[in-house]
C-alpha cells in the first residue's frame, strides 16, 4: 500500500525521497521503483528503502495497476 501512494504520490515528501521512480522511454518488467545499492547486508537488504521497491517489483502486474 505504501508503494502505491508512493507511486501517486499520495505521501508526505519526505517519505517519497526514500524512493526513486525510474525514468526510461522503454516498457520494462517490474520498472515502476530503483532498486538501491547498499554497503552492508546487514542494513541495507533490511532497509524500507530496499525492501519497498523488491516486494513491489514481485507483485502480479494486475494488482500493481488496482486503484484505491
Amino acid at each position: 500500500m505504501l508503494m502505491f501512494k508512493v507511486k501517486h504520490s499520495l505521501v508526505p515528501v519526505n517519505i517519497s525521497d526514500l524512493f526513486n521512480l525510474k525514468n526510461t522511454q522503454y516498457i520494462l518488467r517490474n520498472s515502476d521503483f530503483e532498486l538501491p545499492r547498499f554497503e552492508t547486508i546487514k542494513f541495507g537488504r533490511n532497509s524500507m528503502r530496499y525492501m519497498g521497491p523488491l516486494i513491489w517489483s514481485k507483485l502480479p502486474r494486475h494488482l500493481r495497476k488496482m486503484k484505491l
